[in-house]
């Protein structure tokens, strides 16, 4: 077992004073493995269909709706504003439109094919609005970090901390959109009546009329999903897909980067000469493909 850890990753007569990890059959079993990998958590997504039972989603990630209401309204707190409560009503306009973006194959807050605004939603589940907001966002695998994206982006912050909403209904919804599996997370904001503060953020004045135009709209990428899917609470995955297959590819490069970090003090050490590339030319290529992995594995915001 030592040997063939030995001749793995460290230079020795058996590999040619090359660790055979470093060689081209070492990195294609490794790129066979991540493929492997990717393909397996694809097939999974696409057979484990668990059904509509709680807020928790099932296999793309860790985000749940109570999750985002109550880091969402931890952000209000934060801000002195009051926090906002569940309604049913936006909750079941989220889940629509959520379905609406995956059935239609749309990223936006209108749909290009009928031109189906978000208030057309909110109004079909029986919510007669002041004001109305929407964030939408998309490919994260956890509520923190879709959280403080919104909260880095002054038109979802404004919906966020406005003290025109009172009301707020949330979706989060598992699929595939033009092939990539992703999870969506809709947050609806509302506001029935009375007279809410204006903001700097306002941009018309409340309209008397029971349904007018919302005054805020904020949109952050959303995936696709043919259907909404859940399941229990204690179902939810340990680690979500995007985050295992983020986890793996940076596992990868780190022992690549550590195998030829010991190459390189073994070479040096006992004055062994070689033809092969260098080292430090190797590290810098991992550190940009390292680099690359952390930005494309993050979520998207618009």
């Amino acid at each position: 077992m030592l040997a063939q850890l030995r001749h793995l990753f460290l230079p020795h007569h058996t590999n040619n004073h090359r660790p055979k990890i470093l060689h081209p059959s070492g990195l294609v079993l490794l790129i066979g493995i991540y493929l492997f990998s990717q393909a397996s958590l694809k097939l999974a997504a696409q057979y484990d269909q668990p059904v509509i039972h709680g807020d928790v989603l099932g296999y793309a990630s860790n985000i749940s709706v109570a999750d985002v209401i109550a880091q969402v309204n931890q952000q209000r707190l934060n801000n002195g504003k009051t926090t906002l409560v569940e309604n049913g009503q936006l909750t079941a306009a989220a889940q629509a439109k959520a379905n609406d973006m995956f059935v239609s194959n749309y990223w936006a807050h209108n749909n290009p094919t009928n031109g189906r605004q978000p208030w057309n939603f909110i109004r079909e589940a029986g919510y007669v609005y002041r004001y109305a907001g929407e964030n939408l966002a998309r490919d994260f695998g956890d509520t923190p970090n879709m959280v403080a994206a919104w909260m880095a982006s002054p038109s979802h912050r404004d919906n966020i901390v406005s003290d025109r909403y009172t009301e707020t209904g949330v979706a989060v919804v598992n699929g595939s959109l033009e092939g990539v599996e992703t999870t969506l997370v809709v947050q609806m904001f509302g506001n029935r009546g009375g007279k809410p503060a204006v903001s700097a953020a306002t941009t018309t004045a409340p309209s008397p009329s029971p349904t007018p135009p919302p005054v805020l709209i904020t949109d952050i990428p959303l995936p696709k999903v043919a259907q909404v899917q859940a399941s229990e609470p204690n179902n939810a995955p340990i680690m979500p897909p995007n985050a295992i297959s983020k986890s793996l590819a940076l596992s990868i490069l780190l022992v690549l980067g550590a195998t030829l970090c010991i190459d390189y003090i073994i070479i040096s050490k006992r004055k062994i000469i070689r033809l092969t590339g260098k080292n430090t030319a190797h590290l810098a290529f991992l550190i940009v493909v390292a680099v690359i992995v952390l930005v494309i594995q993050a979520g998207n915001i618009l």
